[in-house]
């Protein structure tokens, strides 16, 4: 499995977290996608793919700094994991 890589974005923006299943699976996949260890819930306004490969979280701010991890398990394969981070970046504007 490759993925999920850190993800630096500013307040209000949107990062992004994918994983790609390399490996040879006959079966269902699925994902589940934490935050600091605890299950996302689905809420639109704030996140997207909770069950999916990719998980978009919207509208950033200071509380969703932190780990990201994906747990994708398999009826014929263990249970891999990975994490990512989430950090805030400074949006700089130039002036002309």
């Amino acid at each position: 499995m490759t993925g999920p890589v850190d993800a630096s974005v500013p307040i209000g923006g949107m990062a992004v977290f994918s994983v790609v299943v390399d490996f040879d699976v006959d079966g269902t996949i699925t994902y589940e996608w934490l935050f600091s260890n605890i299950p996302l819930i689905a809420t639109p306004s704030k996140y997207s793919g909770i069950d999916q490969a990719s998980l978009l979280v919207l509208g950033v701010e200071a509380s969703d700094v932190g780990q990201y991890t994906v747990r994708v398990t398999s009826n014929v394969m263990d249970t891999v994991m990975a994490s990512a981070g989430l950090s805030i970046c400074e949006l700089r504007l130039l002036h002309m």
